[in-house]
Formats: structure tokens, sequence, C-alpha cells
């Protein structure tokens, strides 16, 4: 393996904004040419996509977010760019966490009075869904999967100051399944299910646990951890899941 190549696409995939431009435009057409370039970025993603979803963190605080080009990476800008917001919409807010390389872009139709809400980080996988809470607001909102969300009409919303408003992301840090064909109940360490009639029985184990989300069928359910066990009504012939969130 060419060690020289390996560090180049580490690095685009890895830290892009260290990169100039130049070298950016230099990796990607030998990402689209090169056979070898493309095992090795490959290789690469599958081991840092490992690595993430072990290491992710379970909160993440966003601050607003200003564009600025002379410090705005690429995450960044791409979240700015008119061309990636669908026709009728407007940036009403960014939210970004350097450290964490996550956004958290907030579209207003105002035509329409809805909001779309777009997460984009790495920590999230296509099967999660997002909490967005946006602090001392009482919002708190529940993504679809893969961290988007839309056609959200709240009147509280309207009333937020966006460019002070900062806003909590918090993604699944663990999870549990219950299949009933074949009365299989996968665990986690964070808690213990068990099923009753049409009742989901949770003990909560972790007390970093505040929040449990039920989701059966596309139905979400979601509990805030007041007690160590929670009850939660479900049908019983339907597999569901159990996402736990800090």
């Amino acid at each position: 393996m060419n060690i020289d190549l390996e560090h180049s696409i580490e690095q685009y995939l890895r830290f892009p904004e260290e990169l100039s431009v130049t070298e950016r435009s230099e990796i990607e057409l030998l990402l689209e040419t090169n056979v070898e370039a493309q095992h090795i970025a490959e290789w690469l993603t599958a081991i840092y996509d490992e690595y993430d979803q072990l290491n992710k963190p379970a909160l993440i605080k966003l601050a607003p977010q200003k564009y600025n080009p002379k410090i705005s990476g690429p995450m960044i800008l791409a979240a700015m760019s008119p061309e990636a917001i669908p026709k009728g919409l407007s940036t009403k807010a960014t939210f970004a966490s350097g450290e964490h390389k996550t956004l958290l872009r907030v579209l207003e139709n105002t035509q329409q009075h809805d909001f779309q809400f777009h997460v984009l980080s790495k920590y999230v996988g296509s099967e999660d869904r997002v909490l967005i809470e946006i602090e001392h607001s009482g919002v708190e909102l529940i993504t679809e999967k893969g961290g988007l969300l839309k056609n959200i009409q709240n009147p509280e919303l309207s009333d937020i100051n966006w460019d002070e408003a900062l806003a909590l992301v918090r993604v699944p840090f663990n999870s549990c399944t219950f299949t009933p064909k074949d009365k299989q109940l996968k665990v986690c360490d964070e808690c213990t299910v068990s099923v009753k009639g049409n009742t989901c029985f949770i003990q909560i184990v972790n007390v970093a646990v505040s929040r449990v989300l039920v989701e059966q069928k596309n139905e979400v359910t979601l509990c805030y951890a007041e007690s160590e066990t929670l009850e939660i009504k479900i049908d019983p012939a339907l597999s569901f899941s159990v996402h736990l969130y800090s």
C-alpha cells in the first residue's frame, strides 16, 4: 500500500478543511480514476465508520454558526450553499459543533408556515432518530431516520430568537430489540426489557439515560426516565426497538 497515498486520502476523508481547494480536487479526481485509491478510501471509510459509532457522543451542544468564508470548512460551506436549499424554503438558522463536526440546519417555509430540520453528522446513522432540543424554549423534536424532519408546524418555533439560541442534539447510544416471531430479545447493558401482555417494561440500569424512545412499525413513543422503571404500551405481535439517549 502506498503510505503517502493512504495519508492523503485519510486527510481528505477526515480533515478536508486542512486541504486546499486544489488538493481536494486532485484527490477527488484520483478517487474517480484510480482503483487503488478507491480501495484505500473504502477501507478507511469502513474503519472510521466503526470507530465513530463506538466513540460517538450521546449529547452534542451546538451554537449558531455565521457564514465566514475565511474560517468555514466544507461542511459549513455546504450547509450555507443556496443550491442546497429546497425551492420555497429559506435558512432560518444553522447550528454547528466544530469539535464533533455536526450541523443542524433549520429551514422555514414562510408560505406554508412550517419548518424543516436537517442534522448532518458522522455520528448519525441511516437508522438513527435524532432528538433535537432548542434550549430554554420547551421545544424538543424527534427526527425521522437519518436525521431529517419536515413539515413541522409549531407556534413556539416562531417565538425563538434563532441568533442567540443554543441547540442540543441527542443520538442513541444503545438499543434493544424484540422479535416476537423468534421470541428473541436482544438487550444492551444499559437496561433490561421484558414484555407482558401488551406492555413493555423497561428497567433502566445506567443513570446516564434521560430519554427512552420505543419504535414499532414506524410509530415512536418518547419517554423521560424520571424513574428507574418505564411501562410502554406495545403490540406484542410486532417487533419493536428501544433506543436510549443521554
